[in-house]
């Protein structure tokens, strides 16, 4: 299942209620994601007719969630790539929920937009985060090391699943949300597969065996 770029402006523009004067800035918000290399294979040039996979529009999707938080752009991008082995994890578990009793799933992180000012060189580094469900929530506050910040952001990954079925729903382009389960599963794969070959890599290293 892709979707167009027309598409995935519509639906972001109809999540978050942007109106139409204000569309060519929410096509900057985009185009400066994609300048930024994320999500992965959205940036094939100029001209190109790029088509995006359920994972790639998601992935979107939470990075505006992130930019209505105050974040700029390179620290969503920082932050999302620091997540993105287990995004889609929260995402088939929002996929299992029964709608009529939804235990939403939370994506919680600890924000530092001020981490500049420290004088640390290279690229927007991502903060600690984990994925919570609601039921989940108030037995893990006490514990967890992420809570000790003095600040922490709640993204309810529920909600934005939700916004995504029903806005493909009402375009005609999704069916039933079981339709989305083999998409989930192959960017799944493809992130397993990406942590695999990483993983590799470092042994190779290690044993001074580095491949070409």
């Amino acid at each position: 299942m892709h979707h167009t770029y027309a598409e995935l402006e519509a639906f972001l523009a109809e999540i978050h209620r942007v109106a139409p004067e204000k569309r060519t800035a929410l096509k900057g918000r985009i185009k400066h994601f994609q300048r930024l290399g994320w999500p992965s294979g959205t940036n094939q040039g100029k001209g190109a007719r790029v088509q995006y996979g359920v994972g790639q529009t998601l992935s979107f999707a939470m990075g505006f969630e992130l930019l209505q938080l105050g974040l700029t752009p390179e620290r969503v991008v920082g932050q999302m790539k620091y997540a993105g082995g287990y995004l889609v994890d929260g995402f088939i578990e929002c996929l299992d929920q029964q709608p009529e009793d939804p235990d939403p799933v939370f994506y919680i992180f600890a924000p530092e937009s001020l981490h500049q000012f420290r004088g640390e060189a290279g690229e927007a580094p991502g903060f600690s985060s984990m994925m919570l469900s609601r039921s989940e929530v108030q037995k893990m506050l006490p514990i967890s090391p992420l809570f000790k910040s003095r600040r922490f952001a709640f993204i309810d990954m529920y909600e934005v699943f939700s916004a995504y079925v029903e806005y493909f729903q009402k375009a005609g382009a999704l069916g039933e949300r079981e339709e989305l389960r083999e998409p989930l599963m192959k960017w799944q794969r493809l992130r397993q597969d990406a942590i695999d070959r990483y993983y590799e890599r470092i042994e190779e290293l290690a044993n001074g065996n580095p491949k070409a």
